[in-house]
């Protein structure tokens, strides 16, 4: 739960895969489903991520959380919806605690609000 600052698609000439939700630092982050941890790390830009794959979806979904203040789980462990996996923070480009957070769809980019509340409140910057 957040406020949407930076939506999905193409905003000044880039494609943007995710979204960013604001919300205050340390906020506990959920799975949006069960699934698998499939990476814990850190990628450039995006700071501390954790990547969880959802095989039993027909889409073979994976879902990915960044800019995370701290990681709560581990590459490997199965876990269920609305888990605590991680902290809202600031890691790699965030300049505002936030969470990135994207859909992949068989490797596509697919627009997080189609799977998410429609309740999240939109503002975006």
């Amino acid at each position: 739960k957040g406020q949407l600052i930076s939506e999905f698609g193409v905003r000044e000439g880039a494609q943007h895969n995710g979204i960013t939700i604001k919300a205050p630092e340390g906020t506990p982050i959920v799975s949006a489903e069960s699934g698998r941890v499939g990476y814990v790390g850190s990628i450039p830009g995006f700071g501390n991520v954790i990547l969880v794959e959802h095989t039993d979806h027909q889409d073979k979904l994976v879902t990915v959380y960044a800019h995370l203040a701290e990681i709560r789980t581990k590459t490997g462990k199965k876990i269920g919806r609305k888990e605590i996996i991680g902290t809202v923070g600031t890691s790699g480009r965030a300049n505002v605690p936030s969470l990135y957070f994207e859909v992949r769809s068989k490797s596509k980019p697919r627009n997080p609000l189609f799977f998410l509340d429609r309740s999240v409140p939109h503002e975006p910057a």
